[in-house]
């Protein structure tokens, strides 16, 4: 748990500075980028109430493309490239996490709140929507640990 805490904090501070950035940047097209993403990603929210794994591993990919839809805009490469290395490294810890907690979560609305934010460019309500959707997944996994 040591170890994720340690990646996820990592991760969430460059996933901050990248989102930052996008917000700054973005423009319509990144805009439409996103709404898109999370459109995809709400019908997907469906495939987590399924218990085959195929279904899960599709979702897993639908709330990958959301995040990085979401940091598309940042002109950062470096930014970028070190957040994708470290959202890899937390990857399992998450899929295990989500995978767990399935239906005690409102995924779809933790998403809907972070796009809200997003869209309105309100850098300080995104940061916090994300850090606490972030946040319930490293709770889910230290509840998991813990039983």
């Amino acid at each position: 748990m040591a170890e994720f805490a340690d990646l996820n904090m990592a991760r969430t501070e460059i996933e901050l500075a990248a989102l930052r950035l996008a917000i700054e940047h973005g423009d319509d097209t990144w805009e439409a980028g996103i709404v898109a993403a999370a459109y995809r990603l709400e019908k997907g929210d469906a495939l987590l109430q399924e218990v085959d794994d195929a279904a899960f591993d599709e979702w897993n990919d639908l709330n990958r493309a959301f995040h990085s839809a979401l940091l598309a805009a940042c002109p950062s490469r470096w930014l970028l490239r070190t957040r994708d290395a470290l959202n890899e490294k937390c990857e399992r810890y998450r899929s295990f996490s989500v995978y767990r907690d399935r239906g005690e979560r409102d995924l779809l609305q933790e998403h809907r709140d972070i796009l809200a934010a997003v869209l309105e460019r309100d850098e300080r309500a995104a940061a916090e929507k994300l850090l606490r959707h972030y946040a319930k997944t490293a709770s889910g996994l230290q509840k998991i640990l813990v039983d």
